[in-house]
């Protein structure tokens, strides 16, 4: 992937100051970091017996004090399947998240997905990506 670099650790990142839309949160907290690198192999994600995504781009985030997520970029999804939520939340990291349901075999699941439209710079790479709870679909790894 162009530009993404394999062990994003925002400590060894300097000049916050520089950045037009830095982070806030790593100035409070200098030792948070944020890891994005590439996730070897395909990931799969379905819900309720419905492929709702495949990838070979998936990314990998591992996250101070979170379990490791995985991100899939939304052209990797299927569209037909998600229903934007008025559901938002906030990370001083990454920025403000935007929240996908998915309809699935006639069933919603609610805010089962979410989305940094306009992350902060020092996790631009996750634009475009969409992360799943993996308490509300299946992930496989392969």
């Amino acid at each position: 992937m162009k530009g993404l670099n394999p062990k994003y650790n925002i400590k060894t990142i300097g000049g916050l100051n520089s950045m037009a839309h830095p982070a806030p949160g790593f100035k409070e907290n200098p030792d948070h970091k944020v890891e994005i690198s590439p996730l070897n192999g395909n990931l799969e994600i379905r819900a309720k017996g419905i492929k709702v995504a495949t990838t070979a781009k998936a990314l990998s985030v591992k996250e101070s004090g979170l379990p490791e997520v995985f991100y899939i970029p939304l052209c990797d999804v299927n569209q037909q399947v998600l229903l934007e939520s008025k559901t938002t939340s906030y990370c001083p990291f990454k920025g403000r998240a935007n929240y996908w349901s998915i309809q699935a075999n006639g069933k919603n699941i609610t805010d089962a997905a979410w989305e940094y439209k306009d992350p902060y710079e020092e996790c631009i790479t996750l634009k475009e990506h969409v992360a799943f709870y993996s308490s509300k679909v299946d992930m496989t790894r392969g």
